[in-house]
């Protein structure tokens, strides 16, 4: 073979596969604005190693035995049809590996989610015949590379890689719900495509008059029965040598990819994204290394005969220089990337715009999702275990919102303003499009069309801002305008919304790309969840005799009355099921959930799949916002956990309430409580001393992250100390166990993060279990005490004006207070931070000195403000 066809094949097959790649990316982001990472994940990890696996293992053998065969041995008519029968073996391998890894990937590996499983049985089956059909092809593809048919090769199979891609996202496009089925048929019509053209060439080349194939009819490239003998005795040995090789490179090559399908280390959706990026770290192996190694092995193997012991000095040299210009070429390329890459790749992947699914509820067909629901198998789902039965209900909702309600990918706009609507973005789409016209050709016609199309641009961006504002007064005015919505409308007026977090400095480096701040904030989130508990041991305390909480029977009614009283604007979970969907399907859903619910408290087992929170980072308004500290997590959970939650919680704050177990001081989180009863106590003990001519000190204590470090141990002590006992007990204990965080931020989202103490801020029994563990704190203590959930507030006051002996046996008596409560905090790993503890005075003479007051040693800040000032800031 000749050096330049070489070359020449190896730079084709090089543009050919980067067109291949590039087509494949623009393909993968057009494809996921209409479905999710999952199905991404399903189809370009599992599914299309189904296919390459078929494909590899049953021809490269194949390949490599025919291609290293002298043409010498080829001119004899028995030894063609030898080789000819050799190839077609190649299908018959193809054949019994599908029917073999077929049933591996459809009955002994995990399945997917149950709305893709229908779906993924039938692709693995299209998966599978679309690699027996390429197969087919293998007669002509290796004669062909023989033949120096180098340039018709890489058109076919250009042909074949556009009408793949092509198929593939019209069919996504045009059904995003059934688009797995899309991709298979894509696949299955792009391989008899490939087949038939494959056919057709060679029919025209056996008939040409430049016929160099070897061929004279096109019944010579199918096997001949009748020759003999059957096979070559030394091509059959050379197979099974290649054999081991390939599965070697095989493995090597998508090795990743079986660890992933067999051993489930990751989800299907991050199986998606790290497809992306193992393709971006693989493009220089794909795009130069793998033409470059397929075009010259068949150059060797044309120059040096297998069973020849020595050539001419010419062809040695030769072979040696091709050799030499081949290495050096490849360090050359792997150099460039080993300096250039490694710094810039990931400017590939901050592309990716942020998208995320919207469903249209008004559409959607509630009738068809009811039934939907009501012919689940029901009765085998709950033969499962608690763990799977959860996964599967949630599965099964999600997919009947697949089903019927309608939806969309679309790209998030952060910015946007809220009288910004669909007809404004097309006016502003309009005005440009004749504006670049005009550019183009500044003719006065097409002047005059851009002036009418700016002016009604104009004019439409104008009547959307009118409408919004009149819509705003319109609901300012409504005496149904609620508190939260009130203060939300003027958020949105005086451009107070949320705002994109800034860049974060951790350190000495400056956190900017979306992705990188998600990071840092989970791991502080998850630091900050981490208590050093190890060998510390539980406080005794005394026992409440009350009557114990033993168990909860839940109904169906009950179900429904919770959902029914559900906030429909409330975030999704994980899970993305909202609420609306609960409210519309609650006849069905609430028997559902009631047997659900039952089974947690059979089995004492909370759901791990409700156990991952996807946490929102929300500035705390105070200090830096690029100090990632200055932020809280608020954990978004699954709204049915939220229904469980809210049932468990009306029976433990009932067991507290009827028993009186809540310390009267408590305001926080409690029925017929709040910071106006706390204020209305607090003020008039304070204005009552001042007006006799006494005075009032206030100590507000400073719990470091509360809600963060609840000691879990410490905290089911409690509960058991107060009657919580038996299945609830172990549900609540199950609660706390291996909880994980992931955060999201901006489309981003990271890996998951244990969680080992605390209680979810955003979860419906975080609060009053928080209450029960300071539940305590003012039981030794002599002051008086206020709490609001975690806000602390010691106070006292002298009645008249007192001599400096009262006010200094005032001190004492709060020193000695502040004293037991960092002993308690010692003893139920809570800490107190004196640097953020304040001390405040009220008083009517100015003379009367100040006593100071310490904390840990040192005095404690006092603060300037008046009384009803400072107590509302700290409420």
């Amino acid at each position: 073979m000749d050096m330049s066809v070489v070359v020449k094949s190896a730079w084709l097959n090089m543009l050919l596969q980067v067109c291949f790649r590039a087509g494949t990316f623009l393909g993968n982001a057009i494809m996921l604005r209409y479905i999710s990472r999952e199905l991404l994940g399903l189809v370009n990890v599992r599914l299309l190693l189904l296919y390459s696996t078929i494909v590899f293992l049953s021809r490269e053998s194949f390949r490599k035995s025919c291609l290293s065969k002298t043409d010498s041995e080829k001119t004899l008519k028995g030894s063609k049809m030898q080789l000819v029968n050799l190839i077609w073996l190649s299908v018959v391998a193809g054949i019994i590996l599908s029917f073999l890894f077929c049933f591996i990937w459809i009955i002994l590996l995990e399945q997917p989610s149950t709305q893709y499983l229908k779906q993924y049985h039938t692709s693995c089956i299209c998966f599978a015949c679309s690699a027996i059909i390429e197969l087919t092809i293998e007669p002509m593809w290796i004669f062909g590379q023989k033949s120096g048919y180098i340039t018709s090769k890489v058109i076919l199979e250009g042909i074949f890689l556009i009408v793949r891609s092509v198929l593939s996202v019209i069919v996504v496009i045009l059904m995003p719900k059934y688009a797995l089925y899309g991709i298979a048929m894509s696949y299955l019509t792009a391989s008899i495509v490939y087949a038939t053209l494959y056919f057709c060439f060679f029919f025209k080349v056996i008939h040409s008059k430049d016929n160099s194939s070897g061929f004279s009819n096109i019944r010579d490239i199918f096997p001949n029965l009748v020759a003999d003998p059957f096979l070559d005795k030394d091509s059959t040995s050379l197979v099974k040598s290649f054999f081991k090789q390939s599965l070697l490179k095989q493995f090597l090559t998508e090795g990743e990819r079986y660890v992933m399908t067999l051993f489930r280390v990751l989800s299907f959706s991050q199986q998606g994204v790290y497809d992306v990026i193992n393709n971006l770290g693989s493009l220089a192996a794909r795009f130069i290394f793998m033409p470059i190694e397929e075009s010259y092995y068949v150059y060797f193997s044309q120059a040096l005969e297998r069973n020849v012991k020595k050539y001419p000095d010419s062809v040695m040299k030769q072979c040696c220089t091709s050799l030499s210009v081949v290495l050096k070429f490849v360090s050359l390329i792997s150099f460039i990337i080993l300096v250039f890459g490694y710094g810039y790749s990931y400017l590939l992947l901050d592309f990716s715009p942020y998208h995320r699914t919207t469903y249209y509820y008004p559409k959607a067909d509630w009738d068809s999702f009811r039934d939907f629901l009501r012919d689940g198998p029901w009765a085998n789902v709950f033969s499962l275990s608690a763990d799977k039965c959860a996964s599967y209900v949630t599965s099964w909702i999600q997919a009947g919102m697949e089903a019927f309600v309608p939806s969309r990918r679309c790209q998030v706009k952060p910015h946007s303003t809220p009288w910004f609507s669909p007809s404004c973005a097309a006016a502003i789409s309009n005005r440009n499009h004749f504006f670049h016209l005009f550019q183009k050709n500044n003719s006065l016609e097409n002047k005059r069309l851009f002036i009418i199309a700016r002016n009604r641009c104009k004019k439409v961006l104008s009547d959307a801002k009118l409408h919004y504002s009149q819509f705003t007064k319109s609901r300012i005015l409504s005496q149904k305008l609620g508190s939260k919505d009130f203060w939300k409308i003027f958020n949105s007026i005086i451009n107070k919304g949320r705002s994109n977090i800034p860049s974060l400095i951790h350190g000495t480096d400056l956190i900017t790309s979306p992705k990188d701040k998600a990071e840092l904030f989970a791991k502080n989130f998850s630091s900050n969840s981490t208590l050093e508990s190890y060998g510390h041991s539980l406080p005794s305390i005394p026992v409440k005799q009350v009557d114990p909480l033993l168990d909860i029977q839940i109904t169906p009614a009950s179900v429904a009355k919770v959902i029914s009283q559900l906030n429909s604007s409330t975030a999704c979970g994980p899970d993305n099921i909202p609420v609306t969907v609960l409210q519309n399907c609650s006849p069905e859903l609430s028997s559902i959930l009631s047997k659900l619910f039952n089974k947690f408290f059979t089995e004492s087992c909370f759901p791990a799949c409700w156990k991952m929170a996807s946490v929102v980072p929300i500035f705390k308004n105070s200090g830096e916002n690029s100090d990632p500290s200055n932020y809280r997590p608020i954990s978004l959970l699954s709204v049915i956990s939220k229904v469980f939650e809210f049932l468990v919680h009306k029976f433990l704050t009932s067991h507290l309430e009827s028993n009186k177990l809540l310390s009267d001081n408590q305001c926080g989180f409690r029925s017929s409580r709040s910071t106006a009863d706390l204020l209305t106590a607090v003020t008039e003990r304070f204005y009552c001393a001042l007006d006799g001519g006494g005075e009032a000190r206030a100590i507000a204590l400073d719990i470091s992250k509360a809600f963060d470090k609840a000691w879990h141990a410490g905290l089911l002590h409690k509960l058991a100390s107060y009657g919580v006992s038996g299945k609830v007990f172990e549900i609540i204990k199950s609660f706390f166990s291996n909880r994980f965080i992931k955060v999201i931020l901006e489309g981003q989202h990271t890996s998951l993060f244990p969680v080992t103490s605390g209680v979810p801020q955003g979860s419906i029994l975080g609060p009053v279990l928080l209450l029960i563990y300071i539940n305590d704190l003012p039981d030794n203590l002599s002051s008086k005490v206020a709490l609001f959930a975690d806000d602390s507030t010691l106070y006292s006051c002298l009645d008249k004006k007192s001599s400096l002996f009262d006010r200094l046996e005032q001190a004492a008596d709060l020193e000695s207070d502040l004293t037991s409560v960092i002993d308690w905090g010692s003893q139920w790993l809570v800490n107190f931070n004196s640097n953020k503890t304040q001390l405040f005075t009220a008083k009517n003479y100015c003379n009367m000195v100040n006593i100071p007051i310490l904390m840990n040693g040192n005095p404690l800040t006092e603060s300037s403000s008046n009384p009803s000032s400072w107590i509302i800031a700290y409420y």
